[in-house]
């Protein structure tokens, strides 16, 4: 029985070796028996890289206020965001500033957020959108390299839109 045992092991190593790939020099790509391997697997396909997880940080809140009031725009009672403000978003940036501006004698509020990663901020861009896409709250978003401004839905948006307009003045010699 060993024997037998023996046997069948040594025909099932003799027939495994005829059939291995051999990848000597001479031999690339040809099996044992001189014949051209068959490569039954695909090659690996690796993605492209995305991109980077970190993103240059470049503007601060202060940045952005300082930009507002450059262009003659109101922004006042500016206070960091809060534990309670981050509540409802799903990350946090870098630095966060909520302010107010006046609207038809009612103050509406505004958020600058700054970030150094580049999934919280699209994250925290997408969680907006969704919104109002749902329409469920309105706001106005505008980003700018590492920036995210929000301002509520309820300014018009030809307001809005001059916030927008101060954003995109933003370079390096402000």
């Amino acid at each position: 029985m060993k024997k037998q045992k023996y046997i069948i092991l040594m025909m099932i190593v003799y027939f495994a070796a005829s059939y291995t790939v051999d990848i000597s020099a001479s031999g690339i790509g040809k099996t044992g028996s001189g014949a051209p391997a068959m490569n039954k697997l695909a090659p690996p396909v690796i993605p492209p890289p995305g991109p980077p997880l970190f993103i240059p940080y470049k503007w601060s809140p202060n940045d952005i206020i300082n930009i507002f009031n450059k262009e003659g725009l109101e922004i006042k009672d500016i206070k960091p965001l809060t534990a309670e403000d981050y509540k409802s978003l799903p990350a946090r940036a870098k630095e966060a500033r909520k302010f107010t501006l006046s609207l038809n004698g009612k103050d509406a509020e505004g958020c600058i957020l700054s970030f150094e990663r580049r999934d919280n901020m699209q994250k925290i861009t997408d969680h907006y959108r969704s919104l109002n896409k749902k329409g469920k709250l309105f706001s106005w978003t505008f980003t700018k390299d590492n920036v995210l401004v929000v301002l509520k839905g309820q300014i018009p948006e030809a307001k809005a839109r001059l916030y927008e307009d101060a954003l995109k003045k933003l370079n390096k010699k402000n």
